[in-house]
């Protein structure tokens, strides 16, 4: 990502999709757990209609369950949420973008198809329809 940077919300999406990783015990950070750092981010920021953070962090909790012992080291991104940050980079290039804000990561941890099916059932919303909530 060398000619792409991130905002500074794009890093507060990074750092709470670890958070939430590290709150649950969780030492490998899935897609899932990014996605929900960016949506809380975005929560946060003032957008309407995104899950709330204990209906983010239950839907976590039961496709990743949660891990009993607390974790004594840093919590490391797997690899598929590597590729999809990596395709999300690539995409946002090739569209002439140069910034990876929590917009951005939402939006690309969705169009990777990373994400477990799952989740988006735990969420209690389709796909298809969280990502129509971040349009506009």
């Amino acid at each position: 990502m060398a000619d792409v940077r991130l905002s500074a919300d794009g890093e507060r999406a990074l750092a709470e999709g670890e958070r939430l990783a590290a709150t649950l015990n969780v030492a490998i950070e899935g897609v899932e757990f990014l996605l929900a750092g960016a949506l809380s981010v975005l929560r946060e920021e003032g957008r309407a209609g995104l899950p709330a953070p204990h209906v983010l962090e239950n839907a976590l909790r039961e496709v990743h369950g949660e891990g009993s012992t607390p974790l004594s080291d840093r919590v490391m991104p797997a690899p598929n949420l590597r590729q999809a940050l990596n395709m999300t980079a690539g995409a946002l290039r090739r569209e002439g973008g140069t910034t990876i804000d929590a917009l951005v990561i939402a939006r690309g941890m969705i169009a990777s198809g990373e994400v477990n099916p799952a989740f988006y059932e735990a969420l209690g919303v389709a796909s298809e329809a969280l990502a129509a909530k971040l349009e506009g």
